[in-house]
């Protein structure tokens, strides 16, 4: 069902409806409301034959028309049923011809073949397939049947605009929900506002429900498509809005194209991938913890050796890299540990003198009497053809001797890979981004984010990629900050400019194990429209009288995950996590002192 409600959002945004009303006098005399509609869809232009409503109280078959105007608080106008023919009975109801050809001038095929995507006598239109959850299997076509399918659109569209949320009266105003009664009664239309009677609508309910289902996935969507785009963002917002989360579920969307609803599985479906990779920021992070660094080894007899290797982000940055990679000769490591099985098996003549003695030292580099060919050296000399090399003449020695033809190692000359776009993505999440000095964890890589695919130099050189670093187009990095964190420094506008931001509010939870009451009465210290914010979730937060001027309430404001019931009592939660939260906010001044005595009657 999402992945089909997921198109027919898409289609009904594609789609614009504008009404002229072209009613003349005699046709206000006689209470009738006359439009043309134009319908704007892909580049294509539509406009209908002129279509009738006609006042509800100056219409037979309407049930309690006096109330449907009350409930309205204005005249309302419906379907003439005496000029448009359309309302049938379940055996000759039917919409190609009798809607159709009479909405579309004659001879518009297009325009028809447009009217048969929305509804056809196959239910396969996209306001059947939007409406058809909650429909028992006799409504048969009575929505579009009695109803202008413009008036429908409308509806549909704003409920997607408000992304589920209860939409304004005014949009069922024109609506017939079904002929009520039977062959013993005197059957009449009833509203589609269940308001009217205090009845059932299913289906209405139905297709809120499934939109708001869906606005998590649109949600995702979104941001997927911000982060290819920017290739980093920032999901910022106060204390248990889901980030974390969040985050998760856009790896694995952009990784493996679904999200798993137990968060264990996709833990483990995560981690034990290579193109995803977690780390968490602290005050005592470094440009060494996270891009590339120093470290110390140690041989067999205790020799501290110094070697420089990329850490998390550059060796995440590599493996992303080489999946764009194709090609290429690069054949030294197999040669060279040949050559070190045959030294240390027997002797070998790599000069071409007696009086050169060919060993490995203790940490298994070739040595020659006393100067030294260590792997990394001569395999620079191989990749890169250097030349300033400490004992150069040596490591070319070691070269020559692997490429030489005669002998068994037959090294080929290094070529490097071609770069192709695998598009396999690779998703880095950064948790608590801000914790961290972040200029001085990234260092030059602040360059890199902005100019994907290109090299900048490092202060630290590796074997494989000398003194370069180069973020590539399929690595994506998502980043979580705790706005309400007023320890750690804000983002320098270098930085800041280089990543997109989310916000992740608050919201109630439609599930059953969720505080409402408490959370509601939390949310009132924060801001004044909440009623209005949990209709529309797009309104500005007004701040509440309860917080401080200085802060905004999307900064601060507790999340959502606070008030999710566990197995634990959630009493406990209550006073041992979201009230001392609560208290610490009023002493750091966050929240005014008058909101005290509503924290203590929580």
């Amino acid at each position: 069902m999402g992945e089909e409600i997921l198109e027919c959002i898409k289609f009904f945004r594609e789609i614009e409806v504008f009404k002229n009303n072209v009613t003349t006098e005699l046709e206000k005399f006689n209470n009738q409301k006359v439009v043309e509609v134009t319908y704007h869809y892909r580049g294509k232009v539509f406009k209908t034959n002129k279509l009738y409503y006609k006042n509800i109280l100056h219409q037979a078959h309407v049930r309690n028309p006096t109330n449907i105007k009350k409930y309205f608080e204005d005249e309302v106008f419906w379907l003439d049923i005496d000029y448009h023919d359309w309302a049938k009975g379940s055996g000759e109801a039917e919409l190609e011809k009798i809607v159709i050809d009479e909405i579309a001038p004659s001879g518009d095929n297009d325009f028809k073949g447009f009217l048969k995507l929305l509804a056809n006598n196959q239910k396969t239109g996209f306001i059947q397939r939007i409406t058809a959850d909650g429909k028992p299997g006799q409504y048969h076509h009575n929505f579009e049947n009695n109803n202008h399918w413009h008036d429908i659109i409308l509806l549909i569209k704003e409920i997607i605009e408000k992304r589920g949320s209860v939409v304004d009266k005014q949009h069922f105003s024109r609506l017939v929900f079904k002929w009520d009664g039977d062959k013993n009664t005197i059957r009449e239309r009833s509203s589609l506002a269940k308001e009217v009677e205090n009845k059932n609508r299913g289906f209405v309910d139905k297709m809120y429900m499934n939109v708001r289902q869906v606005q998590s996935k649109l949600k995702k969507t979104e941001m997927i498509k911000i982060l290819k785009h920017k290739k980093q963002v920032i999901l910022q917002g106060p204390p248990g809005t889901g980030k974390t989360r969040e985050a998760k579920d856009i790896a694995e969307q952009l990784i493996f194209g679904t999200v798993t609803d137990d968060k264990k599985e996709q833990k483990v479906k995560l981690e034990s991938s290579e193109q995803f990779k977690l780390v968490q920021f602290h005050p005592a992070y470094s440009y060494e913890d996270f891009v590339r660094g120093i470290v110390v080894k140690t041989d067999v007899s205790a020799t501290p050796e110094y070697k420089t290797v990329n850490k998390t982000l550059g060796a995440f940055a590599k493996k992303a890299n080489e999946s764009n990679l194709s090609g290429g000769v690069d054949d030294f490591d197999r040669a060279w540990r040949e050559l070190i099985e045959d030294i240390n098996s027997k002797r070998i003549d790599i000069v071409g003198s007696s009086d050169v003695t060919v060993t490995l030292n203790s940490r298994g580099n070739i040595k020659f009497n006393s100067p030294v060919a260590t792997y990394e050296t001569t395999y620079q000399l191989y990749k890169f053809g250097k030349t300033d090399l400490k004992y150069e003449t040596y490591q070319k020695i070691v070269l020559n001797y692997l490429k030489d033809p005669n002998e068994k190692y037959k090294l080929k000359d290094y070529e490097a890979p071609n770069t192709v776009a695998s598009n396999i993505p690779y998703v880095l999440i950064i948790d608590e981004i801000n914790r961290a000095n972040l200029p001085a964890v990234l260092g030059e890589l602040i360059y890199a984010l902005e100019y994907r695919g290109e090299q900048v130099e490092s202060m630290y050189a590796t074997l494989e990629e000398g003194n370069t670093l180069m973020l590539p187009e399929n690595l994506y990095i998502i980043g979580t900050m705790n706005t309400s964190d007023r320890s750690v420094g804000h983002i320098d506008y270098a930085i800041r400019r280089r990543f997109a931001f989310v916000d992740m509010l608050p919201k109630a939870l439609n599930i059953d194990n969720f505080e409402l009451a408490i959370f509601e009465k939390v949310a009132a210290l924060f801001i004044k429209n909440y009623d209005q914010y949990e209709q529309d979730d797009t309104v500005v937060l007004e701040p509440s009288d309860y917080l401080s001027e200085e802060f905004r309430p999307e900064d601060v404001w507790l999340g959502h995950s606070y008030f999710i019931k566990t197995d634990d009592d959630f009493l406990t939660r209550k006073r041992y996590e979201i009230i001392p939260i609560l208290k610490e906010y009023v002493n750091d001044g966050i929240l005014k002192e008058t909101a005290r005595n509503e924290i203590n009657a929580l």
